[in-house]
């Protein structure tokens, strides 16, 4: 059993990351819109981002509604069988995960019109692009947000907590050494690459 003093260093620890990654997030927006904030290529990332974004909020609620309760009752009776329960249901989540982004692959067009509807043809065509990068970052979204259910389920705080700040961190990497070479593009895939080191961190925990 965990005692008082090392539950209030858990929970000082946590709020610390917390708030750091509060802060680094604001950092991110700030050089975000330092490098893109003069023309319309900021407004064109976010709504690119919005997408996957929309899609994942609705598979992520599922999740926390319905699969980690089950999860923590399942895990209280037979940990064994939680965690096939868990390997199953994480399947099955990532494959309509992958069904939705082929969807949104060959609906992008449509998509992104009902999305930007205000937007030039040009900003719509590079909305389609940057939204095509970053689709896939639903899967990862989605592996990576059962993965801290299932930490945080069975108490295991810091690395979730931790997932913020280092994402924060490596967008405003990508933001300092890509943007100029690359432009937007560069900030989409570094944000794509987050994800996917995110989800992998997570789950290999």
């Amino acid at each position: 059993m965990p005692t008082l003093s090392n539950i209030i260093k858990s929970v000082g620890l946590v709020t610390i990351i917390a708030a750091i990654g509060k802060v680094l997030g604001f950092g991110r927006e700030s050089i975000i819109a330092a490098y893109f904030g003069a023309s319309s290529m900021a407004d064109v990332f976010f709504v690119a981002s919005l997408i996957p974004t929309i899609l994942f909020t609705a598979l992520g609620s599922g999740l926390q509604a319905g699969v980690i309760p089950i999860y923590l009752e399942k895990k209280a009776d037979n940990p064994k069988k939680a965690d096939e329960f868990i390997s199953v249901l994480g399947s099955f989540f990532m494959l309509v995960a992958g069904v939705l982004t082929i969807a949104c692959m060959i609906f992008i067009k449509p998509l992104v019109m009902l999305t930007a509807p205000g937007f030039s043809d040009s900003e719509l065509a590079l909305t389609e692009s940057l939204t095509r990068i970053m689709l896939p970052s639903l899967l990862f979204f989605t592996l990576s947000y059962m993965a801290t259910g299932v930490l945080n389920a069975n108490k295991r705080f810091i690395l979730p907590a931790l997932t913020s700040t280092a994402q924060n961190t490596v967008i405003i990497a990508a933001t300092v050494l890509f943007a100029a070479p690359f432009g937007i593009e560069g900030l989409a895939w570094g944000l794509c690459l987050v994800q996917q080191a995110s989800s992998l961190s997570n789950t290999h925990h």
